[in-house]
């Protein structure tokens, strides 16, 4: 690699319980017992509207803040914006804005929708009416298939995907890592507890519905850990199908395609490695369009492969040696790590998907995907099966964002998935030094359409121009290309570094999103907190396993249920220190079972950050997103709260859930700025309180780097190092990988 890979980064019902009870949570009697702390003191600011939104016009917004007002009893002069959206429901015809409202005397946080008179609606009222017009459009179809069956040759099969209606399933609960960290075998006992359950629970949907529809004289294959069924069918034989008992939903399997030193500097992964994390011992998996590669390769020996649908390709090559090759130059970012490759040769959605069972089933507690769909649409069938592989069997999965940044520029799927961690690319300019550091034209940054169209893509971003990598023929290095391919295998290395750290981030997906999030502080575009192009940032390796030993952070990591009291108080073990900037993320999984799930997350929480007086200080209120985010200098130094707010919750199931804290160099980090809101909100009464610090930044003002950053607590040197031994590549257009 050009860029030496980069960095990366349950179980019994009375552990359940025991998980719930340290946290201050599980059932409201339970949560009691959490202490609450001061009551917080009126007219801290809230956070501005999240990123890309457009705004509802201002009669509307003031009608919502008069309806909140007279609701709750509220003086109307104590409300302000603290996030607002514009909703479109185009097969109903239908428009509605929702509204997220703060009391300044309180803090609370309210949420109300409005329709386009004005009048207040019901968000999931709208949703499922835009689910029956679609029915009534597409039938039990995917809206392509759909139209595909209209011209389709009478006798052709058409590979199909049967998704099958499920039950709520929560997987096996967590054992309390955080007060005793998990050992490598309770990690992996954990992982194959949770496999036995969900395969288990699969069984029971998928083989009524393959004795169905082979009783209808079709053949049909049950995938083992999500409800759903591949299929090779004629037109006419799909139509017969639409009318499976606990039918979801049928998807045409379609074709994916590929997304790709110095890069291990760039992200202080090499730091890890001094520290003697390697990925030893860790497994790692590798799901690609091609799936094989040339096992001579000195560099890349002992590599686990699978010939199933699988051919060589040099794109899996490349990949492989970001996250492990042995070269001594052209070092990957976990050398030590096991590797498994396989995939598709074609690049169908049911090879993929099973190339990926066979990973996780292989031991893969990290899997990496360079691959994309090559359409700007969020394909629900693979999305879901990434979801579920998070969420239900608690693996990381990481995907690159896609290549289409100097085109629509859309995020792809399945890196739309909502648990995978989706990583964007930049060019590093092959030094070290991070100030000349710029997002790569071919990334993808455009964020799906959701309900209220705030959700913000990809969540982290790595470097992934003109790298040096693995290939398949002798001299068995050299130059690959670029593209986000290249950049997420650098954070899947670093996962499995981090994984050797602690073992018990094996089983807490959701806290690795969290941890990596929170401590991609190398900003390269936007806003310091959140922006467009880069997400929360540049990953840094170095930082990331930092808080994971209680330095310069911390971070939590269990489940969420309805169970839990809102809004609920989490006292923050590490110590914040006074005018040092800090970011925080709250991170939690999706049920891919929800009935909207392709128009938003089954779940909707919100974060505010307490100061030791009780005042609310940072706060972070999406819609869309199934992560919150705030970047604030605590004006104090003392015990912080993290406080989570349950806007919405629409599921009966446990999902994972996390937060990490980050703080950063003040002469490295950029300084936190206030929001500037996208709306207009009324004035908050100055009488009725002191303004608290700063709240969460928005995306508006573009910091400037005062100082070249390295690794903490010592800077670098701020001058440029180019790669030892290596020439410059030749510049130009990306090599269109994904």
């Amino acid at each position: 690699m050009r860029r030496l890979p980069l960095i990366a980064a349950v179980m019994f019902a009375t552990l359940l319980l025991a998980t719930l009870i340290a946290c201050g949570g599980g059932t409201k009697e339970q949560a009691a017992t959490t202490p609450e702390g001061i009551a917080p003191a009126p007219g801290a600011p809230a956070a501005a509207p999240p990123p890309g939104e457009s705004g509802p016009p201002q009669e509307i917004i003031d009608k919502a803040l008069a309806l909140v007002a007279e609701r709750e009893k509220i003086d109307l002069a104590n409300l302000s914006l603290a996030a607002g959206t514009t909703n479109d429901y185009p097969l109903s015809g239908k428009l509605a804005y929702s509204f997220k409202v703060v009391d300044a005397s309180t803090d609370k946080l309210y949420a109300i929708s409005l329709d386009a008179d004005g009048a207040e609606a019901d968000p999931e009222e709208l949703l499922a009416g835009e689910e029956k017009a679609y029915t009534d459009k597409y039938g039990n179809l995917e809206a392509d298939l759909f139209d595909k069956l209209k011209s389709a040759p009478p006798d052709e099969p058409i590979g199909v995907i049967i998704r099958l209606k499920e039950p709520p399933y929560s997987p096996p609960p967590l054992p309390d890592i955080n007060k005793k960290p998990l050992t490598d075998a309770e990690a992996d006992a954990y992982l194959k507890l949770a496999d036995e359950k969900r395969a288990e629970a699969v069984l029971a949907i998928t083989k009524p519905a393959l004795d169905e529809i082979r009783s209808m004289g079709f053949e049909a294959e049950a995938d083992k850990y999500t409800p759903a069924l591949s299929a090779r069918l004629k037109p006419d034989d799909i139509r017969k199908v639409e009318g499976l008992k606990g039918l979801e939903r049928i998807y045409e399997v379609v074709q994916f395609e590929q997304t790709v030193d110095i890069a291990r500097q760039v992200v202080h992964a090499d730091v890890l490695n001094t520290r003697g994390f390697t990925g030893t011992n860790e497994k790692v998996g590798e799901v690609e369009v091609g799936g094989k590669i040339n096992t001579d390769n000195p560099n890349l020996s002992g590599v686990t492969q699978d010939t199933n649908n699988s051919c060589l390709t040099d794109h899996a090559a490349a990949v492989a040696g970001i996250i492990r090759s042995t070269n001594s130059t052209v070092r990957g970012v976990a050398p030590d790590a096991s590797l498994w490759i396989g995939g598709s040769c074609s690049g169908y959605t049911d090879q993929l998907e099973f190339a990926a069972n066979l990973a996780a089933d292989w031991g893969a507690n990290v899997l990496n995907n360079s691959w994309a769909y090559t359409g700007c649409i969020f394909k629900t069938d693979v999305n879901k099966f990434m979801d579920d592989l998070v969420a239900t069997r608690s693996h990381s999965v990481v995907f690159a964002a896609g290549n289409r940044g100097n085109s629509d520029g859309c995020v792809t799927s399945p890196a739309l998935a909502y648990n995978v961690i989706a990583v964007g690319a930049s060019d590093d300019a092959n030094t070290t030094d991070w100030s000349d550091d710029t997002v790569a034209s071919y990334s993808s940054y455009k964020d799906p359409t959701t309900t209220n169209n705030d959700r913000e893509e990809p969540d982290v971003m790595a470097p992934g121009t003109n790298f040096q990598s693995t290939k398949n023929a002798d001299p068995w290095t050299g130059d690959v290309g670029s593209g986000t391919s290249y950049a997420a295998p650098v954070v899947t290395g670093v996962i499995a570094d981090l994984f050797q750290r602690a073992p018990s981030l094996r089983i807490l997906p959701a806290a690795v999103r969290a941890i990596l999030m929170a401590t991609a502080a190398h900003n390269i575009e936007g806003d310091a907190r959140l922006s467009e192009k880069d997400g929360a940032g540049e990953i840094v390796a170095q930082w990331a396993d930092d808080i994971i030993q209680n330095v310069n952070g911390t971070f939590w990591g269990g489940s969420y249920s309805t169970g839990w009291a809102s809004p609920l108080d989490f006292p923050i073990s590490y110590a914040l220190a006074a005018d040092r900037p800090t970011r925080i993320v709250l991170t939690w999984d999706v049920d891919t079972s929800y009935a909207s799930y392709s128009s938003k997350p089954s779940g909707d929480l919100d974060m505010q950050i307490i100061d030791p007086s009780g005042n609310m200080v940072a706060s972070s209120a999406s819609f869309d997103n199934n992560y919150e985010i705030v970047y604030f200098s605590p004006a104090t130094s003392g015990t912080y709260k993290v406080r989570i707010i349950r806007s919405r919750w629409s599921t009966d199931v446990t999902r994972g859930m996390s937060y990490a804290v980050f703080q950063g160099d003040p002469a490295l980090l950029p300084t936190p700025v206030p929001p500037t809101p996208t709306f207009t909100p009324r004035p908050i009464p100055t009488a009725t309180k002191t303004p608290g610090p700063a709240a969460t930044s928005t995306r508006t003002a573009t910091p400037t780097k005062t100082r070249t950053p390295g690794p903490s607590p010592t800077p670098k040197p701020p001058t440029k190092t180019p790669k030892p031994g290596t020439p410059r590549p030749t510049r130009g257009l990306p090599t269109p990988y994904m």
